[in-house]
């Protein structure tokens, strides 16, 4: 039980509202409903990735303008 919760604290950090239980339905009857959520929780993820990619190059945009000012 420790495990799981460990394992949903890690989860939850970068996956908002997906449960590590959910994973056994990507078996049997469940699969297309799980792997629709898998590809939109996907789609958060790369949409946040894509967000701090930005910022990074923003930052790294000031920076270089700071040194060769400076």
């Amino acid at each position: 039980m420790d495990r799981v919760l460990n394992d949903q604290k890690e989860l939850d950090m970068v996956a908002e509202g997906f449960c590590v239980k959910d994973l056994g339905k990507l078996m049997g009857s469940e699969t297309l409903n799980s792997t629709m959520s898998l590809e939109d929780l996907y789609e958060k993820m790369l949409g946040k990735l894509d967000n701090l990619a930005r910022q990074v190059e923003k930052s790294n945009a000031k920076v270089l303008e700071m040194v060769s000012n400076g």
